[in-house]
């Protein structure tokens, strides 16, 4: 197929089969406007559309691809038509495509890839149930994104996963056990967020830059079962002891807090994020349970004056 289509510059749409995209010459892609890739193709190539193609406005995908990717930053692609048979939306996928506002993923997807659909333009996305995997910042900054569904099967949300977003309130489900670093940083119309005691990690700056966390009431708050921080100015030498159903201590949930000299923990912990408690230097005492499964990294970094856990 090398220089077959030479010089044929107004092709708008392109209808194949062929088993492989790879091949495919960049001659015939400059232009496009529609793309239908048959059922007897089954290999698209990593980013194959990647800064080809402004024009690209539609997209639709055969049975056999089992692994869809390739169209990052087709800034005009509007429309994408998956089938039964997809299972896998790779990573940067569909990354940058401002205005695809139209996507329905087959039942038979798998996973969804870091970065998949991260600054596309829909504002509501179904996630099919046989989901198993979704990776980091999948939807990052989907700013007209409100409603999504979460699947049975995940229960993380990673880091990153919906930061910039356009949520107004979030119901985390219940089979969602652990939120990760940033996962809804920067959604600055987030106002409500709701979790059964399920939750039991939260990840570092998760809610970072976002309505809720920064209106919260002063003192401790908590979502599910994870205390997230303190709201305010901590009083002077501080014991803080924590409910008897806390399961978690979010990441950098106390960190730089000098005022608390005592922690008190139920018995019932199971995680300290990452940096919860760094640099409180005041704190002078804390008795860590034997049911603790996870210790963050720098959880207790700096606190100079606590002699050992």
């Amino acid at each position: 197929m090398h220089d077959a289509f030479d010089g044929c510059n107004n092709i708008k749409k392109l209808t194949v089969n062929c088993t492989n995209l790879e091949i495919l010459p960049s001659s015939i892609i400059n232009n496009l406007e529609e793309v239908v890739i048959g059922d007897n193709t089954v290999n698209i190539g990593y980013n194959r559309f990647y800064n080809y193609n402004s024009k690209l406005k539609r997209v639709s995908i055969g049975k056999n691809v089992r692994w869809v990717g390739g169209f990052r930053d087709c800034s005009l692609l509007e429309e994408v038509v998956l089938s039964e048979g997809n299972e896998h939306i790779q990573e940067e996928a569909f990354n940058g495509c401002e205005k695809l506002s139209n996507i329905t993923l087959p039942s038979t997807t798998k996973t969804i890839g870091s970065v998949a659909f991260s600054g596309c333009g829909f504002s509501q996305f179904t996630i099919p149930e046989g989901v198993e995997e979704i990776g980091y910042g999948a939807f990052s900054g989907c700013r007209n994104l409100t409603s999504i569904s979460i699947p049975q099967n995940v229960n993380r949300l990673e880091d990153e996963l919906f930061s910039g977003c356009g949520f107004t309130s979030f119901n985390i489900p219940d089979h969602v056990k652990s939120i990760g670093m940033g996962t809804f940083r920067g959604c600055l119309k987030l106002e409500s967020i709701t979790a059964s005691d399920n939750l039991t990690s939260i990840g570092g700056d998760a809610f970072l830059n976002v309505p809720w966390y920064d209106h919260q009431n002063d003192g401790v708050f908590y979502l599910g079962s994870v205390v997230c921080g303190y709201h305010g100015e901590m009083p002077e030498v501080t014991t803080l002891k924590l409910k008897d159903t806390t399961r978690g201590v979010a990441g950098c949930a106390f960190s730089d807090q000098h005022n608390l000299v005592e922690i008190i923990f139920p018995d019932c912990i199971e995680n300290v994020g990452d940096e919860a408690f760094k640099n409180c230097a005041g704190l002078t005492k804390v008795v860590i349970p034997h049911q603790l499964e996870n210790m963050g990294c720098e959880a207790f970094a700096y606190c100079t004056n606590l002699p050992q856990l």
